[in-house]
């Protein structure tokens, strides 16, 4: 009965919440907690590439590592179908249980991994195997039971579900090429930050990015590559932001970015260090890409979304106006586009 109830409040708690990271980790949480275990790991697969991939760790002694891993800022251990514990549970849809790591010949980097013993459960939707989660290390020494497995079981069909419902979400909130939100959801959230900024008089900036002369890339190079640019730019730029931060393709190779709690300067700070590491990066065959940002902040320079985009806008024309791979913050001598030269040319 204690069991019920405690499903029932995981199942009831995985519906409320939207963000696929953070479902993933509350996924895993209760894994770990529900079998006693010391740490565990999620994976997903991907289709793309064949593989499954870690996408949350929780538990583990090296917290900064782990940190890292749960925001995608560096890639971990991924797996074929059929290879290691894992991979043979993705394959057959079917839960292993080793409880002595070293009897089993099928575990892969069990010193590295300081692992003693293993449950791996599928998480199965519309009879799809979508992933997989591992709870090591049963606490006390002991070893995982089949009432782990039965637990296990019940948290991991729940959380296929949820986590299904999650992923199809991210597919209508995110641009198919770069992996970043839309336009349509950014302005919504911008919207929902700036009446929590209002109530508890808080800033908020919000910073305009375009690529600098990007449509030399696509006529020289073709739409391909540009393409390609622009999902390594977009993945880039993900990964060097905070996780309160948003960032969105707002159109073509022009970015906006929302940073909560930050004041103009800290703004600039990010903008700088963004645009002299995107500066740096290197393409194959690819002249080095830059680009320009603009930078306004609330309630200095607007009290609403469009004010303040229109405002972060004008700042990154100046930018470019400025020769561009730059930054500007918006202030009252910067031109609005009304008042800029109809020959200015954004790119």
């Amino acid at each position: 009965m204690q069991n019920l109830s405690l499903l029932y409040s995981i199942g009831k708690a995985m519906n409320y919440i939207s963000d696929l990271k953070n479902l993933l980790q509350f996924i895993l949480s209760q894994a770990i907690e529900v079998t006693a275990a010391e740490k565990g790991s999620l994976m997903l697969y991907d289709l793309e590439t064949d593989q499954l991939n870690i996408r949350v760790l929780a538990g583990r002694e090296d917290t900064a590592f782990q940190e890292k891993v749960n925001n995608n800022e560096i890639p971990c251990r991924s797996f074929k179908p059929g290879e290691g514990i894992a991979g043979r549970v993705y394959m057959t849809a079917k839960p292993i249980v080793v409880n002595n790591i070293k009897e089993d010949d099928v575990f892969i980097d069990s010193e590295k991994s300081y692992v003693r013993s293993i449950a791996c459960i599928p998480m199965i939707v519309y009879n799809d195997v979508i992933g997989v989660i591992n709870v090591t290390n049963k606490q006390h020494g002991k070893d995982f039971t089949d009432e782990d497995v039965e637990m296990l079981k019940a948290v991991a069909d729940q959380a296929a579900v949820a986590i299904n419902k999650a992923q199809l979400w991210d597919m209508a909130v995110t641009d198919s090429l770069t992996g970043l939100y839309v336009r349509r959801y950014f302005m919504v959230k911008l919207q929902e930050e700036l009446h929590r900024a209002e109530r508890y008089n808080n800033i908020l900036s919000v910073v305009m990015a375009d690529l600098d002369q990007f449509k030399n890339i696509n006529d020289t190079y073709g739409h391909d590559v540009g393409d390609r640019v622009l999902e390594a730019i977009g993945k880039f730029l993900q990964q060097n932001i905070r996780d309160v931060d948003m960032i969105a393709r707002y159109g073509g190779e022009e970015f906006v970015l929302m940073i909560p709690e930050a004041t103009k300067d800290a703004a600039q700070n990010l903008s700088e260090r963004l645009r002299k590491n995107l500066s740096e990066m290197k393409f194959k065959d690819l002249p080095p890409i830059t680009i320009s940002l603009g930078i306004a902040t609330y309630p200095y320079d607007g009290t609403d979304a469009e004010d303040l985009i229109k405002k972060a806008d004008a700042a990154m024309y100046a930018a470019k106006r400025a020769g561009r791979n730059q930054v500007v913050k918006y202030t009252r001598n910067v031109k609005l586009p009304l008042e800029s030269d109809p020959s200015d040319v954004k790119n």
